[in-house]
């Protein structure tokens, strides 16, 4: 779904076995919660930018681009 107007979009992510590895790896390198690591993880493997108002997120703005709102 996307409200164009805001150029904001959500859809559902199926679940994969790469994701998980990929959030596995970031819970491994970053003190984060699992959580977190799944969101981040979702975000780098859909190039998408990840919205978020929580500051755990900054340990992983190399990896992938965020947006603090």
């Amino acid at each position: 779904q996307c409200d164009w107007s805001s150029d904001v979009c959500s859809s559902d992510l199926p679940f994969s076995d790469h994701m998980f590895w990929k959030a596995v790896e970031l819970k491994s390198q970053f003190t984060m919660s699992y959580a977190d690591c799944f969101a981040a993880a979702a975000a780098i493997l859909e190039n998408a930018t990840l919205l978020t108002s929580d500051p755990e997120f900054k340990v992983v703005s190399r990896l992938v681009k965020i947006e603090h709102v």
